[in-house]
């Protein structure tokens, strides 16, 4: 499943979609329709990755479990625990995750892709 969340001027967006899709929800990965020109990625207001340049691409951001994971070299280093222990992969979770951009561009969005399996299907927000 996908989100599109329009990107503020203000250049902080939340990105906590725990709300919306229950508590359990982790991102698979993201792109952006018009991308910025820099972003990154913060956790209750602390980076956790380095400024990185805005493109089209789609970009992971599964893990396997490891204590500290890299995206081929290009910053992102995270040291999130896993949300589950019997997967062998996850995905980045939305606690107090936003996405902090530097010049933004005519109608600048991004689409979040979550990952299966951590949201419900159908009207229970993640209610078992």
């Amino acid at each position: 499943m996908t989100s599109r969340i329009h990107l503020p001027a203000t250049g902080i967006t939340l990105l906590d979609l725990r709300g919306l899709f229950g508590p359990r929800v982790e991102l698979e990965g993201f792109s952006f329709g018009e991308p910025p020109i820099e972003y990154r990625f913060c956790r209750h207001g602390r980076p956790i990755c380095d400024w990185r340049r805005g493109d089209a691409e789609f970009h992971d951001l599964q893990r396997v479990r490891l204590t500290t994971w890299h995206e081929r070299g290009t910053g992102f280093a995270y040291t999130d625990p896993p949300q589950e222990t019997d997967h062998v992969t996850f995905g980045l979770s939305p606690d107090g995750l936003t996405l902090e951009t530097r010049g933004l561009l005519g109608n600048p969005s991004v689409l979040i892709y979550l990952r299966p399996g951590t949201f419900p299907e159908s009207g229970t927000c993640g209610v078992n």
